[in-house]
């Protein structure tokens, strides 16, 4: 039995985090929820290193009761490997078994089509897999048939030779929640326009919830996406680095923030980085992403980059805010 499609009881419009691989992880998705993010996604996790280091694998993917409900994503190209992941990710008494902390279930699963990468399509994953419609269909009937939750899977709107609309076809008998599009195809990467109305003419292949995605960084962008795709939400991605409060802007125009307040959002995720006890290395990107645009960003990055603890976080934002 499929548990609630937590997508349905989204308001309209929504404001849902993205997947982004090294990114969206606790810390990040705790700090995106206090902004007003009303849905996230996780990293993507590796159903192939689910297979053989799943207590490293499923402490990346552990969240908070605080954060907004959470999505976990995979990726991979192995029909069995997806089925294993799926039975593993649903089970929270198996997680915690593992020794995994903190690991509450997920409320949906979700499936990566869409990853331009080089070193996951060399796998066969990501946007190469969406190439291969029979393949992808097996893989979503995999993970449908090995989880009590429901599943949704993230595209581009062209990879190859395949569109969009001709993969969504392909799986319209299947019980697909949602569908993350990024109105952008392979060819184009991050950059150019995206094309929010082909997001909008995949209605006419799929009647459920489709997010559009790709490039939607202030009110403007994300007033188009919504308009022009028909979507009953936008889903933000590098738009949001360094800047949380994004999801509080696009919900309020008239949202403003200050100098102090990004040095009191910095100070904050830090804190929330050592609480979970986690790796300041890699806070010190969120670090950077949240200097940008403030006088003297140039000089503060090449502090920021020498950022062990929090500690050193502290001495900062006292130093500079």
């Amino acid at each position: 039995m499929i548990s609630q499609n937590v997508w349905q009881n989204l308001a309209n419009p929504s404001y849902v985090l993205a997947p982004m691989a090294g990114i969206t992880d606790m810390p990040f998705r705790l700090m995106c929820t206090e902004y007003g993010a009303d849905l996230c996604y996780s990293e993507m996790a590796s159903v192939a290193a689910l297979q053989f280091r799943p207590q490293k694998t499923l402490a990346m993917l552990r969240s908070h009761p605080d954060e907004a409900p959470l999505i976990i994503q995979m990726f991979g190209s192995d029909v069995k490997q997806f089925a294993h992941a799926a039975r593993l990710l649903s089970d929270e008494a198996k997680a915690r078994s593992l020794g995994v902390p903190n690991y509450y279930k997920p409320q949906g699963l979700d499936i990566n089509f869409g990853c331009p990468v080089f070193k996951v399509m060399k796998t066969g994953s990501g946007a190469m897999l969406f190439q291969d419609i029979a393949k992808s269909r097996e893989i979503i009937q995999a993970v449908i048939a090995n989880t009590d939750l429901p599943v949704s899977i993230k595209i581009r709107l062209q990879a190859g030779e395949v569109t969009a609309k001709q993969f969504l076809a392909a799986m319209a008998d299947l019980p697909i929640a949602a569908v993350m599009v990024h109105g952008r195809s392979l060819a184009q990467g991050f950059a150019g326009p995206a094309d929010f109305q082909a997001i909008k003419d995949l209605k006419n292949v799929y009647g459920g919830y489709i997010i559009a995605n790709g490039g939607i960084n202030n009110s403007a962008t994300s007033k188009i996406a919504l308009e022009e795709s028909g979507s009953a939400a936008v889903g933000l991605a590098r738009g949001v680095l360094g800047k949380p409060w994004l999801f509080a802007a696009l919900k309020n125009q008239e949202f403003a923030i200050s100098r102090k307040e990004v040095f009191a959002a910095i100070l904050k995720h830090a804190g929330l980085v050592q609480a979970d006890n986690q790796y300041f290395l890699e806070f010190r990107k969120h670090l950077c992403w949240y200097l940008n645009g403030l006088n003297g960003a140039k000089e503060m990055r090449a502090e920021a980059v020498k950022i062990n603890n929090f500690e050193d976080v502290t001495k900062f934002v006292n130093k500079y805010q």
